[in-house]
């Protein structure tokens, strides 16, 4: 009994794998040719994850798998992104599969963007709603729903 449970607290330590995405196998990837328009695209692989904004016109179908830890902290273990490119016809023009090798680590910044307005406090928040929410001469409260509503 004491073996059985050892084993299943040790099984619920292990690591937990989890894909995200478009499922990307090389068969479907190599039934794409020159000769396939959007609609045979979108009947292989389905709607594309995002498509470009502005430039040619590619669709891209991103898959990752992570793999999240005891400890909570996750690392994505595989990483692809098919890259379709159409010509202005809607006829592929070409097709790139880019995988996690081929990543880029980004530095975010920390800088905000400072935007137009006074930093007010938390206090000067507060005291400034004073008088904002005035009874008017027939009871009712000025800049809110009450009186308007059935039964208040």
């Amino acid at each position: 009994m004491r073996l059985i449970l050892a084993l299943l607290l040790l099984t619920s330590c292990t690591d937990i794998e989890i894909q995200r995405g478009a499922e990307l196998r090389q068969e479907q990837i190599d039934k794409i040719t020159t000769e396939s328009a959007k609609g045979d695209v979108i009947n292989l692989l389905g709607s594309p994850s995002t498509k470009s904004s502005f430039g040619d016109d590619t669709w891209y179908y991103i898959n990752n798998q992570r793999q999240l830890n005891l400890f909570g902290t996750d690392e994505i273990t595989k990483q692809e992104i098919l890259a379709i490119t159409f010509n202005s016809e809607d006829l592929v023009q070409k097709v790139e599969v880019v995988d996690l090798s081929s990543a880029q680590e980004v530095d975010f910044s920390e800088d905000k963007t400072p935007t137009a307005g006074n930093e007010l406090s938390v206090l000067e928040q507060m005291l400034g709603n004073i008088g904002k929410f005035n009874k008017d001469g027939d009871g009712k409260t000025v800049g809110s729903n009450r009186g308007n509503v059935p039964g208040s």
